[in-house]
């Protein structure tokens, strides 16, 4: 269990520590910063963090863990959050990769969108849209996993003689 917790963990943060890596040391443009704030990425990271640790807790319920040990945890990730997780320290790089992706008339652009009706519904949307998708992705790879692991197995075996 503890390697699957592990691994969770990884994957949830592992995207968030490549951006860190990532950001440019140029302090990102007004427009690219607005657009943050108009699609909510300060909400949208919580909902993706929620989610994990609600995936994470699900897996330590049907794994037998004991109820008290789970509210635990999700109140142990749930404060580490709050408390290291500092969105003005991440805002300006996650804004950077906007900078560094769109030419300043894009960024301009991307935010007349956003303000919009149709930009503000795809903004509220976008955050549950991409969990959705992560989850139909790894359900779809979870049926595929057999064939994977067998081809694993036989690397493994042939390193191992």
């Amino acid at each position: 269990m503890s390697l699957r917790f592990a691994t969770l963990a990884l994957l949830t943060f592992l995207p968030l520590a490549s951006t860190v890596a990532d950001s440019s040391t140029t302090s990102p443009s007004a427009v690219a910063l607005k657009i943050l704030d108009l699609t909510d990425a300060r909400g949208g990271l919580r909902a993706e963090f929620d989610s994990s640790v609600d995936a994470l807790t699900e897996q330590l319920k049907s794994n037998g863990f004991p109820a008290a040990g789970v509210a635990e945890i999700r109140a142990a990730m749930g404060a580490w959050f709050d408390n290291s997780i500092r969105w003005d320290e991440l805002n300006p790089q996650l804004a950077a990769l906007y900078d560094r992706h769109f030419s300043a008339e894009e960024l301009a652009e991307l935010a007349a969108f956003f303000e919009t009706p149709l930009g503000r519904k795809t903004a509220r949307a976008l955050p549950a849209l991409s969990l959705e998708f992560a989850a139909i992705r790894q359900e779809y790879a979870a049926t595929k996993q057999a064939a994977l692991d067998e081809e694993i197995q036989k690397i493994v075996r042939h390193y191992r003689r």
